[in-house]
């Protein structure tokens, strides 16, 4: 694409990690926030801009003409604008699968260690913190799982960041297993909807 205007950051493995990082960060806070205040659709928006600096689908040599510079702008503002928590639910299971989908082609255990970090921490935010927000009323969370959402899991950031990081090949880092991606995105999606039918059928 010759009349290309921009193109995607070429991040190193260690890059890739950091950026990984504050794209977790940033979804914590949208999850203490809120998706319906003005503050957690900002934060969704930033959110959004690192997944797709980290996402390992586009190389970094593809470069954008400005009309997909365009789509991209509009698909994001209107995520922010359409925000809701089953939107986030759908989307931390996407991102699990597509984490998930990484895990097994690093060699290095750091490496492995650290995506089965990011992959538990989703699970966890997704199951504790966004199914029971579209449950009714009455299935509130006790006051000590939601301490666990708020203050515990952000513990697993600090490990994340002192694992070592290994060098791996350049091209292991893009890739991803579709088929154990959509396995862990459908596994979920039975959990989510299995425990919603479950306490809607217990009341």
């Amino acid at each position: 694409m010759n009349g290309g205007v921009s193109s995607f950051a070429h991040l190193s493995q260690g890059q890739r990690r950091w950026v990984l990082l504050a794209l977790l960060v940033l979804l914590h806070l949208l999850l203490l926030q809120g998706v319906d205040s003005g503050v957690g659709r900002t934060l969704l928006v930033g959110h959004i801009g690192l997944f797709i600096l980290w996402q390992p689908f586009v190389r970094a040599e593809l470069r954008l003409s400005s009309l997909q510079l365009l789509v991209i702008a509009g698909l994001i503002a209107g995520a922010a604008f359409w925000a809701s928590n089953w939107m986030l639910i759908g989307w931390v299971m996407a991102l699990a699968g597509i984490i998930g989908g990484k895990v097994f082609f690093f060699v290095g255990r750091g490496a492995k260690l650290f995506y089965l970090l990011v992959l538990a921490y989703l699970i966890s935010v997704l199951l504790i913190v966004l199914v029971p927000q579209v449950l009714p009323s009455p299935f509130v969370l006790a006051g000590e799982y939601l301490f666990l959402a708020q203050f515990v899991l952000p513990l697993l950031f600090p490990v994340m960041v002192v694992l070592p990081v290994e060098q791996e090949a350049e091209d292991q880092a893009e890739v991803v297993d579709f088929v154990y991606s959509a396995f862990i995105f459908l596994m979920l999606a039975v959990l989510v909807l299995g425990s919603i039918s479950a306490m809607l059928l217990i009341k």
